[in-house]
């Protein structure tokens, strides 16, 4: 069975445009959802994260050269936090910069062509 990041790096090589529609999708969902789920944590984990992974390798960069510290922490508190109650409040409490998170990823996407 195929992992996430496994399924999304195989969407990516075969097609780079509609993976970046994909995920800019994902993100557009987030800059417009007023509270954060469970079911978002689990969405980020298994989509969001895993499609950054891929766009950040693909890039020769890191989390770090894309967005700032306190972004960085909160992601990967989402990635390993193994209480999705805790996460979930965490991410609710830190809404604003997770949008701000996400809109700057949106921002460093390639518009037209694959990268």
């Amino acid at each position: 069975m195929q992992t996430s990041t496994q399924y999304f790096q195989e969407f990516f090589v075969n097609s780079p445009s509609e993976f970046l529609n994909e995920l800019h999708s994902e993100l557009s969902y987030y800059q417009r959802t007023k509270v954060i789920t469970m079911f978002d944590i689990y969405r980020i984990r298994k989509r969001v994260l895993p499609m950054f992974d891929i766009l950040i390798s693909a890039q020769s960069k890191s989390y770090e050269d894309i967005i700032n510290i306190h972004e960085n922490i909160v992601l990967q508190a989402i990635r390993e936090e193994l209480n999705l109650s805790d996460v979930t409040q965490m991410a609710n409490e830190n809404k604003y910069m997770l949008r701000n998170c996400f809109k700057v990823f949106m921002n460093s996407m390639p518009s037209d062509s694959p990268i």
